[in-house]
């Protein structure tokens, strides 16, 4: 990531979307454009609910070992759980 600095000190501000929560989302979009791919046919797997607006995304969302928040919204939902650990 890269923030922004006003004369050497950094104001906390970044010059894009961070790459989690909702920003996720605007990067992968980014590079899914730049190879040609679209995200509404691809695959996402996490185990953090911050990462739900990426699997609302995607044609087939995973949560793998997920956070009970993550857990709870995957079972409503009916996406796959996955346990890996």
């Amino acid at each position: 990531h890269r923030f922004v600095a006003v004369d050497g000190v950094f104001t906390g501000e970044a010059y894009a979307a961070l790459c989690c929560g909702a920003g996720k989302g605007a990067h992968a979009q980014t590079v899914a454009d730049k190879v040609g791919v679209r995200l509404d046919e691809c695959a996402f797997y996490t185990d953090s609910a911050s990462d739900i607006p990426m699997l609302e995304a995607v044609a087939e969302p995973v949560a793998v070992d997920p956070d009970p928040w993550l857990r709870q919204v995957a079972n409503r939902r009916g996406w796959r759980i996955e346990r890996w650990s």
